[in-house]
């Protein structure tokens, strides 16, 4: 009994750190240690498996400082997981009628669990859609699959432990309600993919106007240079040269204003333009100065639209917010592409004494404000991890750094 709940455990866990893209042998040792004290408390209590599950869960919350419904969800998913494959597995004893005992239940056991790991580390390194976040949009939807799941996993068992059916009609039985599990599954993935497609269309509709400005302006100054060379060219045929040096001088200074629609038209991304249009009309009528350079188009970046919009709108959100409480008032944004890794970096100055805890700064619901700042920054770390990559932090003197590197 010890030894199942231990391997089922420390794959719950395996599985969890995957998901969360949790990679540090910290990360494992907590897993392990965690695995063997719920192991060995529900091999000693007659505990309902929902409930250590659970209770796992919410010890993982406080051990790693994340939120409890998303440790629980991502739990769930793993637990759902095993149980799927366990099924298989039971089904295969009882299709081929083999003599069930403890040894060869941890071994199969093993088997199973390890080919689940490796198989769900696989399809969440090509994994593109949060599905924790589309999850708790849509918390309804995922209640109702988790009581479908719980009458299942009752049905199955019962099925199961019953002597007044034939191995053949158990298999029968049981590969249906397989089928049916797997089927909700797939209907679940879908619904998810149709979800984030109409969240990423809600996101462009909501741009469509910061676009059509952004295309306007650049209309605009293409027709503003034609006039220039036009009314250039005029002068140059009556021989008027100062009044050309006043004109070309007059041209430099207002292409030099408007360079940022030339930079940011690099971005093959019309989405991302137009929220860094945004952010640079918002703080330049503010009175900061903003100033960006743009190294990478940013066209095979590993990350969604909207996972993309959370991330520079929060850094840049929260750079505008800080500079415009300095002397300074200044942000700069730099996007690049170093060593097959993306590169958003964004700088802003504070004042000489600003304090923020950065070991704190990204956990859920931190905020030296009192506001929804940390719940943003929280997103962006949870991103950021899942995708793989690292945030840097740099605090000198009068510029606080914020750099993140991603695939």
């Amino acid at each position: 009994m010890w030894i199942n709940l231990f391997i089922q455990f420390i794959s719950l866990g395996i599985i969890y750190n995957i998901v969360s893209k949790r990679r540090s042998i910290r990360d494992y040792i907590v897993i392990v240690i965690i695995s063997l004290i719920f192991s060995t408390i529900g091999s000693n209590m007659n505990i309902w498996i929902f409930f250590i599950n659970f209770m796992y869960g919410l010890v993982l919350s406080l051990v790693n400082k994340e939120k409890v419904i998303d440790n629980q969800i991502k739990l769930f998913m793993a637990f759902i997981s095993l149980v799927v494959a366990e099924s298989i597995l039971t089904i295969m004893y009882q299709f081929l009628k083999i003599n069930i005992t403890a040894s060869n239940i941890i071994i199969s056991q093993s088997v199973i669990n390890i080919l689940v790991i490796l198989l769900i580390y696989f399809f969440n390194k090509e994994m593109t859609i949060n599905f924790i976040d589309i999850i708790k949009k849509n918390i309804k939807i995922f209640i109702m699959v988790i009581l479908q799941c719980f009458m299942i996993f009752f049905l199955f068992q019962y099925i199961n432990t019953t002597t007044w059916l034939t191995s053949m009609e158990k298999v029968l039985i049981l590969l249906s309600i397989l089928s049916f599990v797997l089927l909700v599954i797939f209907l679940s993935v879908d619904i998810f993919k149709q979800f984030k497609k109409t969240e990423e269309d809600k996101l462009r509709s909501r741009y469509n106007e910061v676009l059509e400005e952004y295309f306007e302006k650049m209309r605009a100054d293409s027709h503003e240079y034609k006039n220039h060379l036009n009314a250039i060219y005029g002068v140059l045929q009556v021989g008027d040269y100062d009044q050309i040096k006043d004109l070309v001088k007059g041209y430099i200074q207002n292409v030099s204003n408007e360079d940022h629609l030339i930079e940011l038209s690099k971005i093959n991304n019309q989405l991302i333009r137009a929220l860094i249009y945004s952010k640079i009309s918002y703080a330049t009528s503010i009175g900061i100065n903003f100033k960006y350079y743009i190294k990478s188009s940013l066209k095979d970046i590993n990350v969604s639209d909207s996972e993309l919009v959370i991330i520079i709108s929060n850094l840049l959100n929260n750079a505008i917010e800080a500079s415009s409480e300095s002397d300074d008032k200044y942000v700069e944004l730099t996007l690049s592409k170093k060593n097959n890794k993306y590169d958003i970096m964004v700088k802003n100055s504070v004042n000489n004494g600003y304090f923020i805890n950065v070991s704190e700064m990204f956990n859920y619901g931190y905020s030296s404000k009192g506001d929804e700042r940390g719940v943003g920054l929280y997103n962006v770390r949870n991103i950021v991890q899942n995708n793989g990559g690292e945030i840097l932090i740099d605090i000198d003197e009068d510029i606080f750094t914020i750099e993140i590197k991603i695939s």
